[in-house]
């Protein structure tokens, strides 16, 4: 049969993926703003902006197109755009198996497996980068899978359009188009001689791919309302912003040692067990070892380069802290190799048909062996995946950023530090004009056009300090903040924001109790620790500062009533790892800490150190411990203390090696 007829009879069979996936996403996709970088995207594109390093170029110019859509909130709209990307990608995921593994049922079973499967549903309901980047990898792959059967003619138009996917690729996540050219290069090995000759053909095309960075840096020129970093000037600062080298503490931690890259690899292979299930791991198992025999070798090895490359090296390459916050952060970055374990779950499963035919013959219907394979793995994957995954109603961050705006006071000033913060009240403040009143600010000079700290990378924290003081200085409104390093004001603190006093008490530290945030605070713990691992995170420090508040309110306030009502909530809420962590962190604040109340918060947070998100929260616990021992006079426990704290977190920063120095001897 004519290969372009084939084509054809195959293209309804990848419309019906691409359209059952996409009804999906569009069914579960949030119908506001979300946590992580999702606010920071829509906003990006709804300004026609410039997102956090390496920009993204490519996504953001779609998703603005996408926010001229006359349905739906702004932030749906750019929802849909990743659910759009997602979806084709299964589309061409179906043609990639197909060609393959000529079983229709086991492309289906593949591109569907892969559509529902944890981690790429995830991202193909919020505003992320990741679905269009495994679109452009798959379109790659399908390119070098045909290069080697087609004629010079049409060999050369392959070679054209993958040059453009390549350089769209480098223009949204360039370093995950990287990891995966190993891939591509092996699959196209056997006609290397030939792609050598042919490969200047898709030199054009690459750079045309590549034209979303000429505007990116044209664009920025404009002081568009949302840049990352803001005018683009120099190819320094160019190279500043591809390069990632403003998150390079992030990426290159100092404590980061063998260990966690180990525990990181089998990380790994934990959540490419949970993608599918384990029927779907089994049978990826099986596909790895059988596509030896199953596949000509070049592409065998493609895909076991793909799959290394984008887990075990990225691995190596990346130096995260394996604690519960660097995990969360690092899962979604393996999803090319969960793509590819899905192929290999495709291998596994025509395998196991062939051989349930061989031993049952004619006993069985073979096209209904394949249907009932293929709508039992699916759907065992959607069931075990729908209920993290299905967010239509999920408005957690939008409530806390609507906590936090009704809060403040008119006309008043916020200064937002932490991203998890700074994008859902720039979504509902910029993009939804939600209390245009407030001026919002970024403490380090970053995504909004105000900004008051320029060049941020080539000055010092002392300096960037004395802009802002100096900012506070000259304003008569009320300036809030989640984190505002300042020595020179008094602050008072409100549970999920800090208002900067100018008594003349610099440093001194109120505790207010407002109603509004105290009803955010007992609905928050009435709905639960969320199942989003980055709600997750932010709930556990929600906890942590509402637990520092109100036990500061009931230390200080001189209303009996008000005080049982403070003891009450520390007493039911307060009793976990966050929790003790916050009465901790009131403590501080005494001339004279009473030893025996801090000696039982400390037991209590260690019983629950395994709730730590970061090495860095587990190892203060055990300084406070150690300055306990130290104040009552057990120096050789606390210094048997400190090399714990020290051995958890192994960075500068830790407080431990100072305290080690004041030992005697």
């Amino acid at each position: 049969m004519h290969k372009n007829l084939i084509a054809r009879e195959n293209f309804p069979h990848m419309l019906v993926v691409v359209v059952l996936t996409l009804l999906v996403y569009l069914w579960s996709a949030p119908r506001t703003v979300m946590l992580e970088d999702d606010g920071l995207f829509i906003m990006a594109s709804y300004f026609n902006g410039i997102a956090h390093p390496p920009g993204y170029p490519f996504y953001t110019l779609l998703g603005h197109v996408m926010t001229w859509l006359p349905f739906g909130s702004v932030a749906y709209r750019v929802h849909a755009l990743s659910a759009l990307f997602g979806a084709l990608g299964c589309g061409v995921l179906w043609r990639v198996v197909y060609k393959l593994v000529p079983d229709r049922a086991c492309a289906y079973a593949a591109s569907l497996l892969f559509g529902f499967s944890q981690m790429y549903w995830s991202q193909a309901i919020v505003a992320e980068v990741y679905t269009l980047n495994v679109l452009l990898i798959l379109l790659l792959l399908s390119g070098a899978l045909n290069y080697v059967d087609k004629n010079t003619k049409e060999a050369i138009r392959i070679v054209k359009w993958m040059g453009l996917c390549y350089g769209l690729g480098l223009s949204n996540h360039w370093p995950l188009i990287i990891l995966s050219t190993p891939m591509l290069l092996s699959i196209m090995w056997p006609e290397r001689k030939r792609l050598t000759g042919q490969i200047i053909y898709a030199i054009p095309f690459l750079l045309l791919g590549l034209l979303p960075y000429v505007w990116m840096v044209y664009r920025s020129q404009m002081d568009p309302e949302i840049s990352f970093y803001g005018p683009v000037q120099s190819w320094a600062d160019f190279w500043f912003i591809i390069s990632r080298a403003g998150y390079q503490q992030i990426d290159q931690s100092l404590s980061v040692g063998w260990w966690d890259k180990w525990m990181y690899c089998i990380f790994i292979l934990r959540e490419c067990m949970k993608q599918f299930g384990l029927a779907g791991a089994i049978l990826a198992v099986a596909g790895f070892s059988l596509q030896w025999r199953m596949l000509p070798l070049p592409q065998s090895l493609g895909l076991v380069a793909g799959f290394i490359g984008n887990s075990f090296l990225l691995v190596m390459l990346l130096g995260f802290d394996y604690d519960l916050f660097h995990r969360n952060l690092f899962r979604v970055y393996p999803i090319v190799a969960y793509c590819i374990l899905s192929i290999w779950t495709a291998i596994g499963l025509a395998w196991l048909i062939n051989q349930a035919i061989i031993y049952l013959g004619g006993k069985i219907r073979v096209n209904l062996l394949r249907s009932v394979s293929v709508i039992f793995l699916v759907s065992l994957t959607f069931m075990l995946n729908v209920r993290t995954n299905y967010r239509a109603h999920d408005k957690w961050s939008e409530n806390y950023a609507r906590a936090v705006l009704d809060s403040l006071a008119l006309n008043s000033i916020f200064m937002a530090h932490g991203d998890s913060l700074i994008a859902p009240l720039g979504y509902l403040n910029r993009v939804e004009n939600y209390r245009t009143d407030i001026d919002l600010y970024q403490t380090l000079g970053l995504v909004f056009n105000n900004r008051l700290i320029r060049g941020h990378n080539k000055i010092t924290e002392a300096e960037r300090i004395e802009i802002l003081e100096d900012f506070i200085s000259t304003r008569e409104e009320d300036v809030y903040s989640d984190y505002l390093p300042v020595k020179n004001y008094a602050t008072e603190y409100y549970g999920l924001f800090t208002r900067i006093s100018k008594d003349p008490n610099a440093g001194q530290v109120s505790f207010i109790f407002d109603m509004e945030l105290y009803g955010h605070f007992i609905m928050m713990i009435a709905a639960g620790e969320p199942t989003d691992p980055w709600g997750m995170m932010l709930y556990r420090y929600q906890k942590r500062g509402f637990c520092y508040l109100y036990s500061g309110l009931s230390k200080y306030t001189g209303d009996k009533d008000k005080q049982l009502l403070f003891q009450r909530i520390i007493n039911e809420h307060c009793r976990d790892f966050y929790g003790y962590s916050g009465l901790l962190n009131r403590l501080r604040l005494e001339d004279e800490i009473d030893w025996d109340i801090a000696g039982e918060y400390i037991a209590n947070a260690l019983r629950y150190i395994d709730q730590a998100l970061t090495k860095e929260d587990a190892a203060v616990v055990y300084n406070f411990k150690a300055l306990m021992l130290i104040e009552t006079g057990r120096q050789i426990e606390a210094e048997q203390v400190l090399h714990q704290s020290i051995r958890i977190w192994e960075a500068p920063e830790n407080k431990a090696y100072d305290l080690l120095k004041q030992l005697p001897g």
